[in-house]
């Protein structure tokens, strides 16, 4: 993130299958508190970018109290078609 950024990327992850597929992925962002009102800007640009539904948004805040925003506008559909 550039100097000055609101947030930082603080890591991420993807937990693949054995047989390949994706069970989930996920990013880690550290937001300065005066950035929450960014949060709905986040969510539209991961939508814009094919964030499947069910997707959520995990808000820690200081007090170790929690909230999840779900988001997500896509519908996934998967063949798997083997030794055809």
């Amino acid at each position: 993130m550039p100097s000055g950024s609101p947030s930082t990327c603080d890591g991420g992850g993807t937990l693949q299958e054995k047989t390949g597929e994706i069970a989930w992925c996920d990013v880690t962002l550290d937001l300065k508190p005066s950035s929450a009102s960014l949060i709905p800007s986040i969510i539209q640009f991961l939508e814009h970018r094919g964030a499947p539904k069910g997707s959520k948004l995990t808000c820690h805040f200081p007090d170790a109290t929690e909230q999840e925003l779900p988001f997500g506008l896509r519908e996934l559909f998967g063949i798997h078609l083997h030794q055809i």
